[in-house]
C-alpha cells in the first residue's frame, strides 16, 4: 500500500533540509573518524556540480564563501564537541566519587547545558550565514534539482528491489 503526500510540503521540507543540511552538517558530530569531513566533501561536491552550478548560476566567489563558512563551521564544531567531552568527563568524575557533591553534579551539568546551547547557537549562525550567500531562486534551483535526483533514485532503488523480489519470488 503506498500513501501520497502532496508535493508542497516535501519542497517546502527540502528547501530547508538543503539549507539545514548545508548548516549543520557543518556542525554535526562525525559518526565515524573523518565524518565531518565527508559531509563537507558532499557539500563541496554538490556546490561544484557543473549541472548545478549553471542551472542556479552559483559564482566562484559564492563556492569560496561558502567553503570558508563551512571551515569556520567544522572548527567552531570541533571545539565545542572537545569542551562538551570534557563537560562530561567532570561529570563522570564528580558521580564517581564516594559521596558526590550534588551542588557540583548540577554546576557541572549547567556548564554542559550552556555548552549545548552554544552549539545550537553555532548551528543557527551557520545557517544564517549559508541563507545569505545564495539567493532565494538559487536556492530553489538547487533544492528542486537535487529533489528530482533523489526521487530518481528512490524510484530505481524501487524497481530494483522489486526486480529482486520478483527474482526470488520466481525461484520458488
Amino acid at each position: 500500500m503506498h500513501f501520497r503526500l502532496p508535493m508542497r510540503p516535501f519542497l517546502i521540507l527540502g528547501l530547508a533540509g538543503l539549507v539545514t543540511l548545508i548548516s549543520t552538517a557543518a556542525l554535526a558530530a562525525p559518526v565515524t573518524p573523518g565524518g565531518g569531513q565527508m559531509i563537507q566533501r558532499g557539500i563541496e561536491r554538490l556546490l561544484s556540480d557543473p549541472e548545478i552550478r549553471e542551472a542556479a548560476n552559483i559564482t566562484d566567489d559564492q563556492i569560496a564563501e561558502i567553503e570558508a563558512i563551512t571551515y569556520e563551521a567544522r572548527r567552531t564544531a570541533i571545539e565545542l564537541r572537545s569542551q562538551d567531552q570534557l563537560a562530561e568527563l567532570e561529570l563522570e568524575q564528580l558521580w564517581a566519587a564516594d559521596e558526590p557533591d550534588a551542588e557540583a553534579i548540577h554546576e557541572a551539568i549547567d556548564a554542559e547545558m550552556e555548552i549545548h546551547a552554544a552549539q545550537r547557537h553555532a548551528q543557527a549562525d551557520t545557517r544564517l550565514r549559508m541563507q545569505s550567500v545564495l539567493s532565494d531562486e538559487q536556492r530553489e534551483i538547487i533544492h528542486t534539482t537535487v529533489r528530482d535526483r533523489m526521487t530518481e533514485r528512490r524510484e530505481q532503488r524501487q524497481e530494483r528491489g522489486a526486480a529482486a523480489l520478483g527474482a526470488r519470488l520466481g525461484q520458488r
